[in-house]
């Protein structure tokens, strides 16, 4: 099975870089100095999640950032009649993420939250450049 590597950071690029209303204003905001806006970075993933063939696996880095995020996510999943298998944390310095964070807790509770860390099972694998689609991990 194969899954679509989905970075936010490469959907506002493609916005930047096609000079879309979302993409002048967060490329405005990066200029600035300042990190983009929640409404664009949400805007972004809402065009692409809404645009995507259903059923098929992704990867989405980068996304959710909040609770909010993660609960609109899980609305718009419940909507098109699919769920999270995995949630994976990758943490450079192993498992130093706070586990209070509420994103965390959030994936915890639905039990689908897997720990990785870089030295133990290859985090970084899940984050290659090429191709778009990378085999699931097992």
């Amino acid at each position: 099975m194969t899954f679509e590597h989905v970075s936010v950071s490469r959907l506002l690029q493609a916005e930047i870089e096609r000079n879309t209303s979302f993409g002048i204003r967060a490329a405005r905001s990066l200029i600035e100095g300042r990190p983009v806006a929640a409404d664009i970075l949400l805007a972004v993933v809402r065009k692409w999640f809404w645009s995507r063939r259903s059923g098929r696996g992704f990867l989405l880095e980068g996304f959710p950032t909040n609770l909010g995020q993660a609960l609109i996510l899980d609305e718009w999943l419940e909507a098109r009649g699919e769920s999270l298998d995995q949630a994976v944390l990758c943490s450079s310095d192993g498992f130093g993420v706070d586990g209070a964070d509420p994103v965390i807790r959030h994936y915890d509770r639905q039990a689908i939250l897997t720990r990785l860390s870089p030295e133990t099972n290859r985090c970084d694998d899940l984050f290659e450049e090429e191709p778009d689609l990378v085999p699931t991990c097992s």
